[in-house]
């Protein structure tokens, strides 16, 4: 998401695994936390819970999942809450 820059002080020990998730599920999945959940996020929220989601079959019940939502939505009114702009990137039929 954004800029391809790796901060230096990355711990990449402590990190279990990555998952992809396209630009195009991350704004849908950012407008369904709007929508159904009621959490006014941005859009880095809805690319981590998409990827959670396509993760989950690795998971037990007994796992335990820490998911950080580190932005709030104000910034993407124009974006991800816009359906025209949805429209036109073409992740909205």
């Amino acid at each position: 998401i954004g800029e391809d820059i790796l901060p230096k002080n990355v711990d990449f020990s402590i990190i279990d695994g990555f998952t992809k998730v396209t630009d195009k599920d991350g704004a849908i999945y950012t407008q369904r936390l709007a929508k159904e959940e009621g959490m006014f996020l941005g859009n880095s929220a809805g690319s981590a819970i998409k990827g959670l989601l396509q993760l989950k079959e690795h998971f037990t019940k007994d796992d335990v999942v820490v998911v950080l939502f580190h932005d709030h939505g104000s910034r993407y009114v124009g974006k991800m809450f816009n359906d025209d702009w949805m429209k036109e990137m073409g992740y909205l039929d």
